[in-house]
């Protein structure tokens, strides 16, 4: 059950709401700006199957923007239904809980316990001091939320509860942890195995990666994944959606409903460069592939034009391409004394057959300073497609009723000119934004009646704009495509 919650902060008398609600207090002279701060999700407690121990996770979500820092400390639980506590309260974080990102991020609060004897909560308050800084301004309050929510049903069986989602990736080459509870008959299930279906795909670390894919529940029902952020961040505003399973038994026939992670990637701001007096240069500007799998070195150089001398301790980044057409070993650097930055591309194992442009760019040049490097494949295995024709079932779809991260099959299939259809030939799905959603897989081959399915999953929001998104057969010649439009 969960139910958002907003610190009211009241000034002349005391509100007590029911149901599910909170109250404050401001310590010192009001500030009415920083009414609204922080919004919390509701959570029941939960009990372990021994009837005494018990957990508590709350997901608070910042309301105000990134100039501003808040930090919640001095923690306070107050718990109802007659459960009186044996020990103190365990908290993490133990002395306070910060918020430094921009607005809609979020930050948990995991408080443990145990009763003295078994019992069942129908309530809670937290009261905590809650402090608000930016610049020279500095807000400091006393803050309560509380939450009643009665006895309930029990859900049988396992299911997923509580999760880090939204998570936002903020910071490149960063540690962060997936966090995933799992319930039995309502209670904590301690010792589980708990699986995150990999990135996948071609991810080629595009989207982090993950140090191991399984993990198990610790007392709190927690499983933990240690993700590490890319080294350069997908556009900002993108997200990528991540899959945790469980079966019972280990038996992949019992999987319960998974558990939908989705990563929000925001990039931090960068100080600007003045690029006015700057050129970049890149060499090679155009080269050759022609096996798969080869790697060649791109060598990109920084000059100031009224000195003709070089530029060192810039950022240059590569905008991020289609890893069906190969892979950089990093998508950033920053140049040396000599003004280089060097970047070695690998080519994909299954040659393309159309050509890839590389822009690297000056990160946060003004104005914008680019330079690009054009890839050629050759001689990759060439199929004739003279006869072949790609044909999709839906053509059109209406993406704005899929917000949020609803999904739609896209039936694609080959056929020759007799209208036979043809098995066994690669398709793939041409890279576009993730703002815009995502397949589960962006390659595969005909089945034995000449078809693939391809799920597209909307995003969390409407981008504005419709795009097609464009299929079409693996180093084909001629090229053949199919498109399906997302009609926002």
């Amino acid at each position: 059950m969960m139910k958002n919650i907003l610190v009211i902060v009241t000034f002349l008398l005391s509100v007590v709401l029911t149901g599910c609600g909170s109250n404050s207090k401001p310590d010192g002279g009001p500030n009415p700006a920083l009414d609204e701060v922080l919004e919390l999700q509701a959570q029941e407690i939960l009990l372990a199957p021994n009837g005494t121990d018990f957990s508590l996770t709350m997901p608070l979500r910042k309301l105000i923007d990134e100039t501003y820092h808040v930090e919640l400390s001095g923690y306070t639980l107050e718990v109802d239904g007659g459960c009186m506590v044996s020990s103190s309260f365990d908290y993490d974080p133990s002395t306070k809980l910060e918020f430094d990102g921009v607005k809609n991020s979020q930050e948990m609060l995991y408080i443990s316990g145990a009763f003295d004897a078994n019992c069942t909560p129908t309530g809670y308050t937290l009261r905590a001091t809650q402090k608000v800084t930016s610049g020279n301004l500095g807000d400091t309050r006393q803050v309560s939320f509380s939450y009643e929510y009665g006895s309930g049903s029990v859900k049988e069986g396992y299911s997923f509860y509580n999760a880090t989602t939204p998570l936002t990736i903020s910071e490149t080459s960063t540690p962060y942890q997936i966090k995933v509870q799992l319930l039995k008959d309502g209670r904590i299930a301690e010792g589980e195995t708990i699986e995150l279906a990999p990135i996948g795909g071609n991810n080629n670390g595009v989207y982090g990666e993950v140090a191991d894919y399984s993990v198990v529940t610790g007392a709190d029902g927690y499983g933990t994944f240690a993700y590490t952020s890319p080294e350069t961040l997908p556009p900002s505003g993108s997200s990528k959606t991540l899959q945790v399973n469980y079966y019972v038994d280990g038996n992949i026939s019992k999987a319960i409903p998974s558990k939908e992670i989705v990563l929000n990637f925001i990039a931090a701001s960068e100080p600007e460069v003045n690029t006015t007096d700057m050129q970049l240069w890149v060499v090679p500007g155009e080269f050759n592939i022609t096996e798969g799998s080869q790697t060649r070195a791109i060598d990109l150089y920084l000059g100031e034009i009224s000195t003709d001398s070089p530029l060192e301790e810039i950022a240059i980044k590569a905008e991020l391409f289609d890893p069906n057409y190969g892979v950089l070993n990093s998508y950033n650097g920053i140049t040396d004394v000599n003004g280089h930055v060097t970047l070695d591309y690998t080519a994909p194992e299954k040659l393309p057959n159309s050509p890839l442009n590389i822009t690297f760019k000056v990160l946060q040049g003004q104005p914008d300073l680019s330079v690009s490097t054009h890839v050629n494949f050759i001689g990759g295995q060439t199929i004739d497609t003279t006869n072949m024709d790609l044909h999709v079932t839906l053509d059109t779809i209406d993406a704005n009723s899929l917000v949020p991260e609803l999904t739609e099959d896209i039936d694609i299939w080959l056929s020759d000119d007799s209208n036979n259809t043809i098995e066994g030939v690669e398709v793939r799905a041409l890279f576009f934004d993730p703002d815009y959603g995502h397949l589960d897989k962006y390659t595969g081959e005909t089945d034995e009646t000449g078809h693939i399915v391809f799920t597209y999953t909307g995003p969390e929001a409407n981008p504005g704009n419709d795009i097609n998104i464009i299929f079409e057969i693996v180093n084909g010649s001629p090229t053949k495509t199919v498109d399906v439009l997302l009609d926002f």
